[in-house]
């Protein structure tokens, strides 16, 4: 909201002063009053203390999955899931991956999640990179996608042959459908060609994208971020890197192309 203040210079000046100060102490206390909307607080059955949304996918006003982390530990790995049916009411939490430590408390030595995404109530994706300790140009980290389509009560590795295997460059970034038939997977560049992968027939089967539909990255330092895509009906996607650019497909993920940011020095972030 815009304060227009219209002055006559006849007026005392102490006068002047205190109305605009009036009005913008009305305006402040306006602006601190919260919205009675943002005022429901929600509690995501997660077990363990400390425990943060990391990511959230709403289906419809009653149907949320997110995954959460451990704040307080961050070398712990937890790969920690909730859903709710009824907007929030109750929620279910669990685990994607077996756990490593005893007891299971969600903490693997194998992935990391990446993104997830949820189709309805029963069917939900994760995209995840294999977790290095530390991370490094030379040790990415790979890749997997899991599924669940009974809530989260169990979760298959659906990753086809070939996915993220490259030890020198794979990292996968996220999963998404633009219909519950058309996906698209995408993963670091690897050998100059980003590693997009589609499928058509809801995750059964996946086929690469041929690099010359794709516009090169810029340089081996250029990647695609975790979670970073945007999609607009069946065949709209964008996905954005760290050197500024934007990569589109109008096709659903057949053809690519890509433009940079207007802004020097500009970097896409989560």
């Amino acid at each position: 909201m815009k304060l227009k203040i219209c002055i006559n210079i006849k007026l005392n000046m102490k006068k002047q002063f205190l109305s605009i100060f009036a009005a913008l102490s009305i305006t402040t206390l306006l602006a601190q009053i919260p919205s009675p909307s943002w005022t429901i607080s929600q509690n995501a059955a997660f077990t363990n203390t400390s425990v943060g949304i990391r990511y959230m996918d709403a289906v419809d006003p009653n149907v949320m999955w997110v995954t959460g982390y451990d704040g307080s530990a961050v070398s712990r790995n937890y790969n920690w899931f909730s859903r709710t049916i009824d907007g929030g009411l109750t929620y279910t939490a669990g685990v994607v991956f077996p756990s490593t430590l005893t007891p299971a408390i969600g903490d693997t030595n194998s992935y990391s999640i990446s993104n997830l995404e949820a189709l309805d109530a029963n069917t939900a994706w994760v995209c995840a990179y294999q977790r290095s300790a530390p991370y490094s140009i030379t040790n990415p980290g790979g890749g997997v996608i899991y599924k669940t389509t009974n809530g989260g009560v169990s979760w298959a590795n659906v990753t086809a042959a070939g996915m993220f295997t490259n030890v020198a460059s794979s990292f996968a970034n996220f999963v998404s459908f633009l219909t519950p038939s058309v996906g698209i997977a995408n993963g670091d560049a690897v050998g100059g060609e980003y590693e997009l992968w589609r499928t058509i027939d809801g995750g059964v089967t996946w086929t690469a994208v041929p690099g010359s539909n794709i516009p090169n990255p810029l340089s081996s330092n250029e990647y695609a971020i975790v979670n970073l895509y945007a999609k607009f009906g069946p065949s709209n996607f964008w996905f954005g890197t760290n050197q500024g650019r934007i990569y589109r497909t109008s096709d659903a993920g057949v053809t690519w192309n890509v433009t940079a940011v207007a802004a020097s020095n500009a970097t896409i972030t989560e």
